[in-house]
This record gives structure tokens, sequence and C-alpha cells, in this order.
């Protein structure tokens, strides 16, 4: 049956994102919702014929009441609190025409017509035909009246429809409606993807989830890191999941902020009308629909997208939007999805796909490492390593790392596209271009550091005030053009090695590059001042980790210090933190310091430098020559205690001179706790070495009230690192005598080097701590098995590390867990020793069951062609029987 009719149709905006997010509340609401229509529908003398979802249609005989309820729905569902947090919208459309009632259900062009306008309403609007319009020509409803808001193309009707919107109270006001979807079209046009994308499946899935939470979503990272591409392949798989479809802005074309809009207007399709702004014509587009807007590029024109972005989410509740830029957009509810560095897997994976493109017969797997140390020095940034493969036509990957030091003229080139994008100079450029005055200040001021650098270090090298300059680094950090990583002083800060080179870059070009090294190692040589200083006070253990995370700084200061011919400075920064270096195992620090050439011109620092020089050396296992350590001037020797004890040191690591190292000592006078301090340290180390060379005879209630009373003296100053080395030392003139308090101190030293980072008193300590065990091997105290194993690995340690010295003596003072196992090995590493620094173990070996034969030429001639490695190797291999041995013995129920 046919019926000339008024439809009103009505639709909830965003139903199933509401239901997603807060179920029960939204079933309470449709309740109201539901009830409310049906009151205002009866009210106004129609009938609800049909929910429709989260919807209704409702039939009237006159087309007046019908937009009187259309507009009355809009009102009352204003005024309603809802349960749910984001509300409930609601739009409205109203047409006039012939309909078919069939089976409880309507149809006909008029429910069609009446549904395709309801489609571009906004919300809380309610839109009308141009039949309802020329029927209420001459009576609109009461309080309300029509306005044109444009001519629509609706899907599946050949010609374009004027609409009119209903406008008074309670009803949102409608813009104009001209840039409605052409018949058809569902989004715009997308860039073409030519590869595919490699790697970034966590990313991809992080966009899809924040999409599910927030309206905007904005990709940032630095030049190159690929947000466009990630972008696109979002646009590409959402074109089913968004009934509006995609569509694509590339603000890259927009030279200005003013370009922004007509560039939009553009990608859009839409255009402007009378009384309409071309920004008012761009949100129209989108007005009432779902879809997903693509924003690419917005960083150089960062507030003109700002107010694009704005007004579009304003416009259009529905509208997701993805943005790329180098820093946030700043609009409320943004979700920032940070786009960083490829991992090293996925990076060879994308420098394979493209250099076989270039090059398919590229063994990829034979250049495995070269290709990912390749991705790891550039950056993890995909559109350097993209150039970096491109390059491989003529270049294999170990020629392109080889070049990597010149890697803006290497990598150039590049695909088809922006041409930002076709070097890696201009990615970075591209960024750098944008930064103000003080911003290129500190970015460049951050290249000369080696490992980046805390807040003090940069407000020094930069010449502006702390707070200044972290609120420039913030705005950097922002632009991700400054990587931020904490640490236990707070926040350090460096740019990647592809930036920093570009910064260095500028620097060289403006000619100021050595003003800024000069104020990087006037810091450094403060803060190596200020790390002296502290030792005998509670900041020594600070200092002492401050060193560790500044030692890469100090290697570029000393060898900036060095190529500048300020050989002074360099030896006050080495001779500073010497003791520190040495206990963190940095050795090269004594290295770039030498050799001392100074003629007559020899300084205090330049002594020091080179006596911990010899001492560094004689630890990695170099035979010290006779004379002042290191080749000092032999009034240095008496003059400065550092030298003094540092020779002292020497006499008798390097000779067994243990009486002449005492009497050097003790001639010392200290003038502050922190030089009373090494002396005691010093003492007890002597005393401990004399006894487990050579089983000197030592009172050890002596050795007690000495290091308790140095202890006392540590812990009273606050010094952790010297309360850590005296603990040692102490324990150490006590390991064969009182074993357990020996690995008292040793275990308290540990926490302390652990907590530290103290690499050489982590290792001695532990080294004690086997010693004093081994000592309790002769009464069955200690299992032989276990304490075999920990010395072998700290025997392997010690290698690893350059520690020679320290496997020596460690080798030597528990002959008794291995000497009846391999008398051979034992011989050989007795005589090694004995070359080495003149100690004499064998009356350690005869306790321990073995005797040094008359003969010992056979032993002598094999000796001549060995390294001290090589002899420590034949101990280890004397170890590993000794652990076998023990574990078939328990194995058979033999015991330990």
């Amino acid at each position: 049956m046919a019926a000339l009719v008024s439809l009103v149709m009505t639709d909830i905006v965003g139903s199933t994102r509401r239901w997603n997010m807060a179920e029960g509340a939204m079933a309470a609401d449709m309740e109201t919702h539901d009830r409310l229509i049906v009151e205002v529908v009866a009210a106004a003398g129609g009938r609800v014929f049909k929910h429709t979802g989260d919807g209704m249609i409702a039939v009237f005989d006159d087309p007046a009441a019908a937009v009187s309820a259309a507009a009355g729905v809009q009102r009352a569902l204003g005024d309603i609190v809802w349960q749910h947090a984001d509300g409930l919208q609601v739009r409205a459309a109203v047409h006039s025409g012939v309909v078919y009632e069939r089976d409880g259900d309507m149809f006909g062009t008029a429910v069609n017509k009446v549904a395709r306008i309801l489609s571009v309403c906004p919300p809380g609007a309610v839109l009308v035909s141009n039949t309802i319009a020329v029927l209420l020509a001459e009576r609109a409803p009461e309080g309300h009246s029509l306005r044109v808001v444009g001519e629509v193309s609706l899907t599946g009707f050949s010609t374009p429809e004027v609409v009119h919107a209903v406008t008074g109270a309670g009803v949102a006001v409608v813009g104009s409606l001209s840039a409605a979807i052409d018949p058809g079209r569902r989004g715009g046009e997308l860039p073409r993807i030519d590869d595919e994308l490699l790697g970034r499946t966590d990313e991809v899935a992080a966009i899809w989830d924040a999409l599910g939470r927030a309206r905007l979503v904005t990709l940032v990272g630095v030049g190159g890191m690929g947000k466009t591409r990630l972008a696109l392949e979002v646009a590409a798989g959402g074109s089913d999941a968004f009934a509006g479809g995609v569509w694509w802005i590339d603000l890259s074309n927009a030279t200005t902020a003013d370009a922004v809009v007509p560039v939009a207007l553009a990608a859009v399709g839409a255009r402007e009308t009378e009384g309409r702004t071309a920004l008012q014509a761009v949100c129209d587009r989108f007005a009432g629909m779902t879809a997903l807007v693509v924003i690419d590029n917005c960083e150089h024109v960062l507030h003109a997208a700002f107010e694009l972005v704005d007004a579009l989410r304003s416009a259009a509740p529905e509208l997701r939007i993805v943005a790329t830029s180098r820093e946030a957009l700043g609009v409320r509810g943004e979700q920032l999805i940070p786009i960083g560095s490829l991992p090293i897997a996925d990076g060879v994976a994308l420098f394979a796909e493209r250099a076989r493109a270039v090059r398919p017969d590229l063994d990829v797997d034979a250049n495995r490492e070269v290709i990912e140390r390749l991705c790891a020095r550039l950056d993890g940034i995909p559109l350097a390593i993209e150039l970096a493969a491109a390059r491989c036509r003529s270049m294999l990957p170990a020629e392109i790392d080889s070049r990597l030091d010149d890697r803006f003229r290497l990598l150039r080139g590049g695909r088809a596209g922006a041409e930002r994008h076709r070097t890696l100079q201009a990615a970075v450029a591209w960024s750098y271009e944008m930064l103000d005055d003080d911003e290129r200040t500190v970015f460049q001021g951050l290249c000369v550091f080696a490992g980046g650098t805390l807040v003090d270090g940069l407000a020094v090298v930069c010449g502006i005030d702390e707070l200044e300059v972290l609120d420039i680094v913030d705005r950097l950090i922002a632009r991700s053009m400054v990587v931020t990583v904490a640490c236990e002083f707070g926040s350090r800060y460096e740019l990647l090695e592809t930036l920093r080179q570009f910064a260095e870059d500028r620097l060289v070009e403006a000619g100021t590059i050595d003003q800024v090294r000069n104020r990087h190692l006037d810091w450094v040589h403060h803060l190596a001042g200020s790390i002296a200083r502290s030792g005998g006070t509670p900041g020594a253990g600070h200092a002492f980790c401050r060193f560790c995370v500044e030692v890469d700084n100090m290697r570029v200061a000393i060898a900036h210090a060095l190529g500048t011919d300020r050989h002074h400075r360099a030896h006050e920064i080495v001779a500073a933190i010497g003791g520190s270096a040495l206990i963190r195992l940095e050795y090269s620090l004594f290295d770039m310091v030498r050799p001392i050439r100074l003629d007559d011109d020899w300084t205090d620092a330049a002594a020091v430098c080179a006596a911990w020089g010899a001492h560094a050396d004689q630890q990695r296992g170099v035979r010290p020559v006779e004379g002042p350590v290191g080749g000092v001037p032999e009034h240095f020797v008496r003059t400065n205690p550092a030298v003094t004890l540092l020779h002292a040191w020497l006499q008798l690591v390097g000779f067994g001179r243990w009486q002449v190292a005492l009497d050097l000592i003790e001639g010392i006078r200290p003038s502050g706790d922190g030089l009373r301090l090494a002396v005691d340290q010093a003492w007890l180390a002597f005393t401990g070495l004399a006894i487990n060379n050579d089983r000197h005879e030592v009172d050890l209630d002596e050795v007690d009230r000495r290091g308790r009373a140095a202890l006392a003296l540590a812990r009273s100053t606050g010094d952790e690192v010297a309360i850590a080395e005296i603990s040692i030392w102490f324990a150490s003139a006590l390991a064969w005598g009182r074993p357990q308090q020996a690995l008292d101190l040793t275990a308290d030293a540990k926490e302390i080097a652990l907590r530290l980072g103290a690499l050489q008193i982590l290792d001695v300590a532990t080294a004690f701590a086997v010693m004093a065990l081994a000592s309790g091997l002769a009464n069955g105290t200690v299992e032989r098995r276990a304490v075999a194993f920990d010395l072998r690995q700290l025997l392997v340690n010690q290698l690893q590390q350059g520690s020679v010295y320290n496997v020596v003596v460690l080798s030597g003072v528990v002959f008794t867990l291995f000497a009846t196992h391999d008398p051979d090995a034992a011989i050989m590493l007795v005589l090694a020793i004995k070359d080495f620094n003149g100690f004499d173990y064998s009356l350690t070996l005869h306790e321990a069951g073995v005797d040094l034969p008359a003969d010992l030429t056979p032993y002598r001639t094999r000796l001549a062609a060995m390294s001290l490695a090589d002899v420590v190797g034949q101990v280890i291999a004397a170890l590993d029987r000794v652990i076998a041995e023990e574990e078939a013995d328990t194995a058979a129920g033999g015991g330990s």
C-alpha cells in the first residue's frame, strides 16, 4: 500500500564507539533516548514506525509536525544528563514522499533519500530536503526557520539535492554542505606504495590501538625515520575500516602557513562557496562522516596545521586523524607515537631488500656482520639505510662502511619523491632549518660531547644559563632532534651519530668548532679537578660514578688538548682522574698522554701522569724498567706524594722490594685525610703482598690494629671508594692467617664495588676471597671444586680485561689447588712470575707438594716462547681437570 507521508529519520553519532567504551552506561542511556523520542513524536502527532539499530524512523501526515518533532527531539535530548561519559549526539533528517508498506517494513525512494540526507547531517542538527522546504514555504514551524546550506550529491541519486537546515533553539547550526561526497566516492587518492613495509609491526599495531582511543594520533620522529611510510601503511589498511574512507593531505606542498588550507582544500576535493571560508569548506567535507584523514609533514607549518586539525575535530566528531610531524601539534587529546630507530634485525632486512634491487647477486649472509655494523652506525634510520643500500650498485657493504665518516656526501640519490628525502643531508637540514638561533646553539653544542651530557656540561659549552638550556633542550626533544637518557645523575642529552655529524659540519662551516671544543675542554678540566678533590670526603663515591659516565667526554677533551698543543692541560686531567681510571680499568686514558716528551719542562701533573701510566702498564703485564716510576725526574719521587706512592707500588709489585716500598711510604707526611687513607691502604697492600709472596713473618695483631684504624678513618670521612680499597688490602694481609675476617672484609668491599661499578676493586676483592677460601683447603673446611671454579672464572675474566698482573698474582697464591694435579703448569708459573716481577713462589710450591727440579733448562726453553697469558692458560686447563675430577668423585659417592 502506497502513501504520501513525511519521514523523520534519526541516528546516534558514533554509537559503536560509545558501546565499546561503556556498554552498561550506553544501555541505560538508550532506554532514555528511545523513551524521549517516542514521547516527542507522539506529542507532535506522529508515530515511530521502526527502530534502526541506534536510530528510528517516524511517520507524519503533516510535514510541519515532522520538522517540529525533529527539532523537539534535539532539544529534549540536549537537556539530558547522560550516564555515558561522552553523552549522546543525534542527527536527524526530514523528507516527504511516497512510501510503500510491506511485511511490517517501509520501502521507496523517499526512504532512501531521507537516509542519504541523514548521512551528511552534522551531530545535533536537523537537515530537510528541498521538498520539505517547498511544502513549508508559507508555514514554517513555530520558533524555527529553514536555511539553505548547499547543493549535495547523494549516493544513488543522479540529481543533486538542495538541502536546508533547521534553525532554532536546541538545534546545532550547520555550515555549508557544498563539499559533500561525490556519488560513489569513498576517500581521496593515496600516494602509491611501491614496496613492502619491512618491520615496524609494533608501531603499526600501536597506531591502530591509539586510533581506537584518540581522535588525533601524531607520529613524531626525526627526519628519515619513516613516519610517512608508516602513515601510508595505516591509510592503506583503513579503507574498509571507515565508512567515509581515507583521505590524504600532504603539507610538504604548503611552503607557507597561508598555503595549508588551500592545499587541504585541493586534497579533499572541496570548493569554497559564498559565505563560507576555505577552512569551513574543508570541514564541511567531513561533517557527519566517519573517516580517516592523514595529514603528512606538519612540522614546518605547525601552527597552521594545529588550526586545521582543531577545526576538523570540531566539525566532525567521528573523524579520526593521523598526523606526521617532527614534534607534537599541541592539540588537546593528541596521542603521540614516537617513531624511532629500526632494530638491527629490521635494519638488515631493509638493507638486504633494497640492496638486492640494485645488486641481485649480493650475498647478504656473507656480509651480515658488516651490514649489522652499518645499520648501527646509521642509527637505524630507514632513509639512511636505504640510501646506503642503493650504493651497493657500485660498492660492497664494507666499502660503504669504511666511508661513513663522510656519510652526508656518501648517502645521496635515493628514489623519486620529496627532495628532502633524496639525500640524508636534506632530510636532516629540513629539521635544522626550522630551529631558532638558541636551539641551533644548543644543538650544535651537543655535537662535541661523546655519549651525551648532563645539563651542567651543556650550559658551560653553550654559554647559556642552565634553566634556559633546559627549556631549549625540551624544545629540541619535542622536535625529535635530541635524545634523552635517564642515568643516576638525572637526564643525559645526546644526539644520534647522524645528527651529531650534521651539527659538527655546521660548526666547521661557521669556523667556530674550536671555540666550542675549547669550552668543552674547560668543562672537563674543571670536572676532573672536582673528582680529584673528592678524595677523603663523602662525595668520593658520587664523583667516581660521575667519572664513569663521563669517561668518553674525558677522552674527547684530552684528544683535543693534545691536538692543539696543550699537553699540560691534558696531563692535569689525567693526573686528576688517574685513580678513578685505574679502578675502572680505563687504561687507554693513560696511553693517550704518552710518551711524555717534556725535556726540562716537567710538571707535577706530567709526573703523576707518567707514574700512573707505568702502574697501568705493569697491571697489563708490561715489565717495568729500573729507575723512577715512569721515567720521571728523580726529584718528583721525593717531593710529590702521589708519585712517591706510585713509585713505592712499583718497587714492590714490579721488583718484589717489600722493604723499599714500605720505607718510601713511611717517609710521606700526609697533609689531609685523602693522602692519609692512600698511605694506610698502601701499607696494608704491601704487607699483604709480602705475606703472600714468601710467607713473610708479620705481626697479625699489628696488621689488625692498623687495618681497623684505617677503616675507621675511611668511614669517618664517608669516602666509599677508600672504604672498599682499604677493605680489600686489609683482607689480603689476613687471608692466610685469619680467613674468615678476610672474607667478611671482601664481602663489604664487593658490595660497594658492585654499587659503584669499581671493576678493579670488585676483581681484587673476589681474588682475595678466593685466597681466603683456599687457605681453608688444608683442614677440609672448604670444598676444593668450588674454590677451583671461582678461581678459574676469575682468571678468565682478568685475561679478557687485560689485567695480566692480577692474573699472575691470583695464580701464584693458590698453588695448593692445582700443583699436584699438574706439576708442570705449576713450575712454569713459578718461573714466569719470578721473571716478571721478582716474586719467588718456590716456598709456596714446596708447601703444595711440588719442588723445583735441579735442571730448569727445558722449562726455560719453553718459557721463552710463551707469553704470560699462555702460561696462565695452562693453569686454567689444570683447574679444569681439578673441577672435573672433583665432580667425578662426588658423582661416585666419594665426597668432595
